[in-house]
Formats: structure tokens, sequence, C-alpha cells
């Protein structure tokens, strides 16, 4: 009797088991196929002002940047209040609106 339990919680174990990996391994296979899509989409997307406005060695090197992977990256500079002005810092061009400063000429 105790053999046949014994088998019995395994097998419903097992079942269980299998009821939530099945899912599971599909659910993780149509996330990386959608992540592969907007990726090379991304990638598309990137090239497209380039070849309509560049010469050819520039979609040359742009798409060889592309294929070994290497992606244009943007920096996120820290917030600052509009018009703020650190000590000491000159105007720019333009008043002190802006943030960066540039030689008169």
């Amino acid at each position: 009797m105790r053999a046949r339990l014994a088998l019995l919680v395994a097998a419903v174990s097992v079942l269980t088991l299998v009821a939530f990996l099945v899912p599971l391994a599909l659910l993780v296979r149509t996330v990386a196929q959608d992540r592969a899509t907007v990726r090379a989409t991304a990638d598309a997307q990137s090239l497209v002002p380039v070849v309509g406005t560049a010469d050819a060695p520039t979609i040359r090197l742009t798409v060889e940047r592309a294929r070994r992977g290497v992606r244009p990256t943007g920096e996120c500079l820290p917030a600052r209040r509009h018009g703020a002005r650190r000590p000491g810092a000159p105007y720019a061009r333009g008043g002190p609106g802006r943030t960066r400063a540039e030689p008169h000429r």
C-alpha cells in the first residue's frame, strides 16, 4: 500500500512539473523570437537615415559596424534646472538658457 502511495505521489509530482515546464519552455522560446525580431527591426531602422543621406564609404562603415554588433549609445546627463548656471561659468551663446558654454566670436 505504501509503495502504491509513493508511486502515486511521484506520478502526480512529475505531471505537475511537466505541466509547468512545457508552457514555460514555449514562453521562453516566444520571448526569444520576439526579442530577436525587435532587435533586427531596430538595427534595420537605424540604417535607414544613413542609407538615405550618406555617401558610399559611410554606408559601408555603418553596415560593417551593424554586422559586428557595434551600437551607437547615448549619454544621459544629470538633470539641471532650465537656466541654472554654475558659479563662475560663462554664459553660453544665446543667453543663460543654454547649458553648454561656447566662446563668443
